[in-house]
């Protein structure tokens, strides 16, 4: 059960830098970006990419301790998949 916790304390912490950084991103690159150089600019246009695929991280890492969660306790609520059948 620690795994789980670890898992979703990580992943709550991935998805909080994921819109801090995206926030940041979004701020330097539309924000006040007229009194910064280009440089700085592409730096925060790439940052601001960033974020989202941070965040899309952290959210497979809470599904995945979700899952692992759900299959400790022995319940699964989820119906299993069945094949599509041909029409």
């Amino acid at each position: 059960m620690s795994t789980v916790l670890t898992l979703r304390r990580l992943s709550t912490r991935l998805l909080t830098v994921a819109v801090l950084i995206t926030l940041a991103g979004f701020y330097g690159a539309y924000g006040i970006a007229a009194r910064l150089s280009l440089g700085v600019q592409v730096v925060s246009h790439i940052v601001l990419m960033l974020g989202p695929g941070v965040g899309k991280l952290g959210y497979v890492l809470r599904l995945a301790a979700d899952d692992q969660a759900r299959r400790l306790r022995g319940s699964s609520q989820a119906e299993p998949v069945r094949p599509i059948s041909s029409l």
